[in-house]
């Protein structure tokens, strides 16, 4: 005799099926029983319910809980990404940075003379973007001269040694790749050279500039010479509105040395009447009551006569400038027929 599997009645051996439950005892096996997991009763495959309990016997889904620290954690981190690149200006920016340039020598002569044959020029450059910039280049005659880092404001020294005409562009670009317009400063060196500096007397109190400053002359037939009097050699005349460039000045310390205040008449020596135009250069040989007796020149000559006192202006404490003209000759003029342009 045996237990059912399925109802534990006792049976006979070697039956089929259980007389009393049905339950089908050929080919059998306790390794394939499956027993309900509550009260431990066998059951069929495919059936749905516990005959003794009643528990639901039906597979469960089980549903596994997502975790979500990852994914967040990605999304985070593409997120700093993307602002890094944003904020930096490498994506989502087409706006060109803005540069300058300048110099206090920009567009105007600097000297170069015997005795300093090195000059320091400063270059001033600015630039400016809506996000970041990622360089700076500055090219000197087409040639590339320096790169410069990110940075808005820049001074860059540059030694000037030889003369000649320097050409300095300066190009910005941003992390996008966007490149600024290119400006444009020129610089132009000149060098005086030794027989220029003899006119400069010895002695005198002459004040060079390092950096030529433009004048315009005033007058008509305003005389250049070889030095800061009225007494020396004439080596040009030049028309009213040139454009000269100034190089230095010096003080006149010559008492007798003045200038007609207006048009008028000196009465020569010999008794005749001589025109004197406004600004003409006048050497006082002597003061006489309430005339100068004065010498003008004249030609390759010289002539004596004698001007009221009130139409002479003695020129004793005025500027000289020593300047070149437009056609190219080196000289002091009186500095009552210039105009500095600042």
């Amino acid at each position: 005799m045996i237990n059912c599997p399925n109802c534990k009645r006792l049976i006979k051996e070697n039956v089929k099926f259980c007389p009393y439950c049905g339950f089908k005892i050929e080919g059998y096996s306790k390794e394939e029983e499956k027993v309900c997991p509550q009260c431990g009763t066998p059951y069929k495959e495919g059936q749905n319910f516990c005959k003794i309990c009643g528990y639901d016997l039906r597979e469960k889904r089980e549903y596994k809980t997502i975790d979500w620290k990852i994914p967040i954690i990605i999304v985070a981190l593409i997120a700093l990404i993307f602002a890094f690149l944003y904020f930096n200006g490498y994506i989502l920016d087409n706006k060109p940075p803005v540069v300058e340039v300048s110099s206090k020598y920009a567009n105007k002569e600097a000297l170069l003379t015997d005795q300093k044959n090195e000059l320091t020029i400063e270059i001033f450059i600015i630039a400016k973007d809506n996000r970041r910039l990622n360089k700076i280049e500055l090219f000197l005659n087409d040639k590339l001269l320096k790169i410069f880092g990110g940075f808005s404001q820049i001074t860059y020294t540059w030694i000037a040694r030889n003369e000649g005409n320097y050409i300095f562009k300066v190009i910005a670009y941003d992390n996008a790749g966007n490149k600024s317009e290119l400006k444009t400063m020129n610089i132009k060196v000149l060098k005086i050279s030794s027989p220029e500096l003899s006119l400069i007397p010895e002695g005198l109190e002459y004040v060079g500039y390092s950096v030529a400053r433009e004048g315009m002359i005033t007058g008509e037939d305003v005389l250049l010479r070889r030095g800061p009097t009225i007494t020396t050699e004439i080596l040009d005349a030049m028309s009213k509105g040139d454009i000269v460039s100034v190089y230095g000045e010096a003080v006149s310390r010559k008492e007798n040395e003045a200038i007609a205040r207006y048009d008028t008449t000196m009465r020569t020596l010999n008794g005749g009447d001589y025109p004197i135009n406004s600004g003409r250069a006048l050497l006082i040989i002597n003061d006489e009551d309430i005339y100068y007796l004065v010498e003008v020149e004249v030609g390759d000559g010289k002539l004596r006569g004698y001007i009221l006192k009130e139409d002479a202006k003695k020129i004793y404490g005025d500027y000289w400038y020593y300047i070149r003209n437009k056609k190219g000759k080196i000289g002091w003029v009186y500095g009552g027929y210039v105009k500095i342009n600042e």
